[in-house]
């Protein structure tokens, strides 16, 4: 995602996720250090609504989790698993 694709998914988005966040108040939001998404464009546009950017390394392994947890939640929910059928091994 560029910059200019990034603003306009900030002025589209930002609003209502911020509305349905558990602190609505503060509208700080987590991002990698992406060149593409802090464009001057991006950062205007964030900046311009009064939102914060809470930022850290893009190869930071804490993102890494955070990046694959949505995927890996679909293919279990595909799958038929959740937390409550499934076996554990203890070694």
């Amino acid at each position: 995602m560029d910059g200019p694709k990034f603003a306009k998914f900030i002025r589209e988005e930002f609003k209502q996720a911020f509305a349905a966040s558990s602190n609505p108040i503060d509208k700080v939001f987590l991002m990698d250090g992406c060149p593409r998404q802090n464009a001057a464009i991006a950062f205007n546009t964030w900046t311009g609504i009064g939102t914060e950017l809470f930022t850290i390394s893009a190869r930071s392994p804490e993102l890494i989790q955070l990046k694959t947890f949505p995927s890996r939640m679909q293919r279990a929910k595909e799958r038929g698993h959740n937390q409550t059928n499934r076996k554990r091994k203890f070694c």
